[in-house]
């Protein structure tokens, strides 16, 4: 049963949403305040979540949607507004709503929308898992192997990919380092942001910290333009790093994944 949360101020309008989505066989908790409904959130996982605009309190609806947004982007929010208000809805739009409905409303439009909503959020979630699908067979299909060894390895890459840890990949150059680097980071929760590469051995040691840290406008002589580095340029996501050319000049067979 999808669950939806109800934020509204007015007494009688929460008992209106709460009957009409409950007749359609949704399950609904209907709160009247900001503070009310992240407590709600702490305890619930709700499918959808009905917002007005004019909510009492700290925080107002607009800043509520933001701080939801931040929480969790993927939470679908549909905005009740007064028909005055439409432009604050379509504001409110540009910050990740996902629709909104005017007051006074028809009872079908609303269980249109909720469902349309509701329909595209299962889409979504769909088409998540068969992109991930296709990266994991991708991955092990550029990666040829059945023997035993391999098998193993491919477990092993399914245990560390869904935790936060450093990896240290060994082995020899051409071995595939840079593919189990890939399909750690396909099946780990990190996927949807960037994988970055890092050819240390091919970066001065001079400018090593440059190119890894990046540098603000004006730090120092020659920097006339801020310079993204290469761990905020991964944005949360995967940073595979090959190690530096030894002395003898041979390449080192770890990297490290973060």
């Amino acid at each position: 049963m999808k669950m939806i949360l109800i934020i509204d101020d007015d007494k009688d309008m929460r008992f209106i949403l709460s009957n009409v989505l409950e007749n359609e066989g949704y399950k609904t908790i209907a709160i009247e305040d900001g503070s009310k409904a992240f407590k709600e959130i702490e305890k619930h996982t709700f499918d959808l979540i009905l917002l007005d605009f004019k909510i009492p309190g700290i925080m107002d609806g607009m800043q509520i949607l933001e701080k939801m947004k931040q929480i969790n982007k993927e939470i679908i929010v549909i905005m009740v507004t007064a028909y005055g208000e439409i432009k604050k809805a379509v504001q409110a739009m540009k910050l990740g709503a996902f629709d909104y409905i005017t007051k006074p409303f028809d009872n079908e439009e609303l269980i249109l929308v909720v469902k349309r909503a509701l329909q595209t959020q299962h889409l979504n979630k769909e088409v998540k898992k068969l992109r991930k699908k296709l990266a994991e067979n991708k991955a092990e299909i550029e990666f040829i192997g059945k023997c035993p060894k391999v098998k193993k390895l491919f477990d092993q890459v399914k245990i560390v990919a869904p935790t936060n840890m450093t990896v240290m990949l060994q082995g020899e150059s051409g071995t595939g380092k840079e593919l189990i680097a890939q399909m750690i980071y396909q099946q780990s929760l990190r996927r949807d942001n960037p994988f970055i590469v890092v050819d240390c051995g091919a970066i001065p040691e001079t400018l090593m910290e440059s190119e890894i840290l990046g540098y603000e406008k004006g730090a120092f002589t020659g920097a006339d333009n801020r310079k993204i580095g290469k761990l905020e340029e991964a944005n949360s996501g995967g940073i595979f790093k090959k190690n530096k050319r030894a002395k003898t000049g041979r390449r080192r067979g770890k990297n490290r994944i973060y």
